[in-house]
């Protein structure tokens, strides 16, 4: 097959801080971390199916190719123009779209021996490939939409005993307002089904802002390209929320980093904004609860192998709940800082996972920390132009590690008020073994970021 140069637009969302990271990646073949023996058949490299490959999954390209792979990308049926305003351009053996009514069998006949979702779209894609193919580095078909609709994931758990959160999902906000009433629960979030990034959010107060955000949600197109045909009520939970990364193999999980998140509420739509991230150490009870209930999930879930996300806070009586689980890398390319902190890359530990399987299920499942990190999104409240020059000064802060600005941005186009994670101006990563020097950095950028020092009237 001749190969094909993709140049997709994709949506930004944490895809930028990604792409910045890509060039630093290790060649996996030499490295002393990972090594493996690809063998040959002679006749046909191995090759590598990636579904819908975008985000923190960009990393699997350059190792895949290093160790002599053949890839291949499917996209999904629908693409919204919007999905990603950054862009990605790989050298692919072939791209396919999943709307193909061939398509599996013109992948079947690639004989390929794996097939890894990129992000949430691709997790559909993946679980019905691995089926179709009888791979054995797969998870369950018949669970793949609980593995991605919010609701069913909550119901499924909760019919394998495991407490989640209350919750509803319905079409007419009266009958949302009804389950509101019969549980009275105040606050309350609405949201998408299926959908990712924040992405209509919304953490309601009293019936009229109730009404109001649960008809922004339906009929919407959301950023997965879904159409909003019902919008999810759950019960609200207290920050803070963490970030749990697993990898599986064979039903064996591993913790690979966890990132507690400070969200703040968007003047402009009220959404729930990533404010910034910080990697937290786990050896600790409350911790080693979050752990032991996300394991319990992916059980619920049939989660035997690849890279998990789970979202987790606590209730008022101080037991994890479920916010929401997605069977794929954490978005956001934070995987490298995540190692360079102490912890574990995840798409490494993917990599290990598949290459190596048994010395993937000698690694200990706790992590100890080394040096502190942050990820801190950038956002705006003004109309103007991006300062490029403005963030020379962050890049000489004793904690700078990484930033990654909205590309579009940076050639000139005019920034609109962030609405969501979508469409943040980028992001910037810091990292430093001393506490009071980060945090005096974070201080920093914060209060650089809040008072817009980055945004210009003018080109």
């Amino acid at each position: 097959m001749k190969k094909i140069t993709q140049h997709k637009i994709v949506r930004f969302s944490r895809l930028m801080m990604t792409l910045a990271l890509l060039g630093g990646l290790k060649t996996w073949a030499t490295s002393e971390k990972l090594s493996c023996d690809v063998i040959f058949d002679g006749k046909q490299r191995p090759a590598v199916v990636f579904a819908e490959h975008y985000s923190s999954s960009l990393q699997y390209y350059k190792i895949f190719r290093d160790l002599g792979y053949r890839v291949y990308h499917v996209l999904p049926s629908q693409v919204r123009p919007d999905y990603a305003k950054g862009s990605n351009s790989f050298e692919y053996d072939g791209v396919f779209v999943w709307s193909d009514p061939d398509v599996r069998q013109k992948i079947k006949d690639l004989n390929p021996s794996l097939v890894l979702a990129g992000v949430e779209n691709g997790v559909p894609i993946q679980d019905e490939l691995n089926d179709f193919l009888k791979l054995p580095y797969a998870n369950s078909l018949h669970l793949s939409s609980a593995r991605r609709e919010k609701f069913l994931m909550h119901e499924i758990a909760r019919k394998k005993g495991i407490p989640v959160p209350e919750q509803a999902l319905t079409s007419t906000v009266e009958e949302a307002l009804q389950w509101r009433q019969q549980h009275g629960l105040w606050p309350v979030v609405l949201k998408p089904n299926n959908s990712a990034g924040q992405d209509g959010v919304y953490i309601v107060h009293n019936e009229a802002e109730f009404r109001q955000k649960f008809y922004e949600v339906l009929g919407e197109t959301n950023a997965l390209g879904h159409h909003n045909t019902r919008v999810l009520i759950m019960e609200y939970l207290a920050e803070p929320e963490y970030a749990v990364q697993l990898v599986s193999r064979d039903g064996f999980s591993v913790v690979t980093d966890v990132w507690e998140y400070n969200k703040t509420k968007l003047a402009s739509t009220g959404v729930a904004f990533y404010n910034y991230d910080r990697i937290i150490p786990i050896d600790n009870t409350r911790m080693r609860k979050v752990i032991k209930y996300a394991m319990q999930i992916a059980h619920a879930l049939e989660i035997k192998n690849g890279p998990t996300h789970f979202e987790i806070r606590f209730n008022s009586a101080g037991e994890p709940r479920l916010v929401e689980v997605g069977a794929r890398l954490y978005g956001g390319g934070a995987q490298v800082i995540s190692a360079m902190a102490g912890a574990r890359n995840q798409v490494e530990s993917v990599v290990e996972s598949i290459l190596n399987p048994g010395k993937f299920k000698q690694l200990p499942r706790e992590y100890q920390l080394k040096k502190n990190a942050y990820v801190i999104q950038l956002r705006s409240s003004k109309t103007g132009y991006m300062d490029v020059a403005s963030f020379d000064f962050i890049k000489k802060l004793p904690s700078f590690y990484s930033m990654s600005l909205h590309p579009q941005f940076v050639q000139g186009k005019l920034m609109e008020p962030t609405t969501d994670l979508f469409d943040s101006p980028g992001s910037i990563m810091i990292l430093h073994e001393d506490e009071k020097v980060i945090l005096k950095d974070l201080q920093t950028i914060l209060a650089f970021r809040d008072s817009h020092g980055f945004v210009k009237e003018t080109k």
